[in-house]
């Protein structure tokens, strides 16, 4: 039996395999779910995929519909366009300072229907009522963003959106009366903002579903006064932006409320339940607390006696957002020492 050398054992040796061609996983997926992905894209980006490969040419049209031309170059013919061809249902659409004309017209578009995402402001050009064409998605509509509008007060009170749950308005001129006939029309409303409007000086919150309200003012707008939060057993944030002074809050009603502020100034009021925390540039006494909220805001207009007054209501604080740099020394005794240290961060950041 003869010897195989090493030079003879290679090359008997099988050539190696050919490296398998990369396997394509994304196309494996079925079209329902490779439209789901579509719709998650920016729109530009959901369209180009119809050049990827014969199968992908009818998946963006068929695909829920995410139609949002914020921050593009997407034109108002564009849009047309999209929606006169689009032929799946309908999830978002965005569209800013756009006509009266052209959105009366995509709103009552075929591919729209079963809208879930509205967002449309209708510029500077001057406050006017919204679209009525709008309202034939109250069976389907979950959120809704308007800016730059006008709500009539006989109008508002007939809007009935029974699956809307997050709500904005922004730069939008609307009275007192018809503020609160717009939210009674949303019976499971979540999420309430309210950017830099005008026409009404009290906001009422009395709601069986909102756990989160917001408010943001300027002064150039008519400014809120009061804040009473009557009913709310599933609100857990109340925030009022830095900028709002001389605001008066009352809180009859909220058991679940787990952050607050914030309290800007020392001529604002807060009042929880039956007991007046501050009035005026006083602290008074208390008797309620609430042990709920974990996270509070408080600003550097007040003085360090009236905050460490105002902790006394709190004794289950987890964070406390303020801006005072001389409230180390005379914290100890009314903070446990989780906020202590956190107080502590935010002083030597700043």
């Amino acid at each position: 039996m003869g010897v195989i050398t090493r030079a003879q054992a290679k090359r008997t040796r099988s050539p190696p395999a050919p490296p398998a061609p990369p396997v394509d996983l994304i196309s494996l997926l079925p079209d329902e779910l490779l439209g789901d992905i579509i719709t998650l894209l920016p729109t530009k980006a959901g369209a180009r995929t119809q050049i990827l490969s014969r199968r992908w040419r009818h998946i963006w049209r068929s695909a829920p519909l995410n139609l949002d031309a914020r921050g593009t170059t997407i034109t108002g013919a564009v849009v047309s366009r999209i929606l006169s061809s689009h032929q799946g249902p309908a999830r978002r659409l965005c569209h800013l300072s756009s006509s009266p004309g052209h959105l009366d017209a995509w709103l009552r578009c075929p591919a729209l229907d079963n809208l879930e995402e509205l967002l449309f402001w209708q510029g500077p050009q001057g406050p006017l009522p919204p679209p009525s064409a709008f309202l034939r998605f109250s069976p389907t509509l979950r959120f809704a963003d308007f800016g730059w509008c006008q709500f009539p007060a006989a109008a508002a009170g007939g809007f009935h959106f029974p699956k809307l749950q997050e709500l904005t308005l922004r730069c939008v001129s609307i009275s007192e009366d018809a503020l609160h006939a717009l939210l009674a029309g949303f019976p499971a409303l979540s999420s309430l903002m309210l950017k830099y409007n005008s026409g009404f000086r009290s906001l009422r919150v009395s709601s069986p579903s909102l756990e989160f309200v917001g408010l943001y003012s300027t002064g150039c707008m008519i400014k809120v006064k009061d804040v009473v939060v009557e009913k709310a057993p599933c609100l857990k944030g109340l925030i009022l932006h830095s900028v709002i002074h001389h605001v008066r809050v009352s809180i009859v009603s909220a058991p679940k409320l787990e952050v607050l502020g914030s309290i800007n100034d020392c001529s604002s009021a807060m009042q929880l339940g039956s007991s007046t925390v501050s009035q005026g540039c006083n602290v008074v006494s208390v008797v309620s607390v609430f042990r709920t909220v974990k996270d509070l805001g408080l600003a550097s207009t007040l003085s360090q006696d009236e905050i460490i007054t105002i902790l006394k209501c709190f004794p289950c604080l987890e964070q406390l957002q303020i801006d005072h740099t001389s409230l180390a020394t005379k914290m100890y005794g009314v903070m446990n020492p989780r906020i202590i240290l956190n107080v502590l961060i935010s002083i030597l950041r700043d």
